[in-house]
């Protein structure tokens, strides 16, 4: 009998969907902290609120300012 280890298989429909979802989730967070910037918030009651780490946060600071 042949027995397969989990490792070794393709994503199941369920994981893909579930990294999925947890992506855009993160996407739209980020989207809400840099309008917030935009608005003059403190990197840090940004990060309180977005639930991102302060270092992202200034990095989404820095390319709002580049762009």
């Amino acid at each position: 009998m042949l027995f397969l280890d989990r490792k070794n298989l393709p994503p199941t429909f369920g994981e893909i969907r579930e990294e999925a979802r947890e992506e855009g989730l993160k996407q739209g967070r980020k989207q809400i902290a840099l309008e917030m910037l935009a608005d003059g918030m403190d990197v840090e009651l940004v990060s309180k609120y977005v639930k991102l780490p302060i270092e992202e946060i200034k990095r989404l600071k820095k390319r709002g300012r580049s762009q």
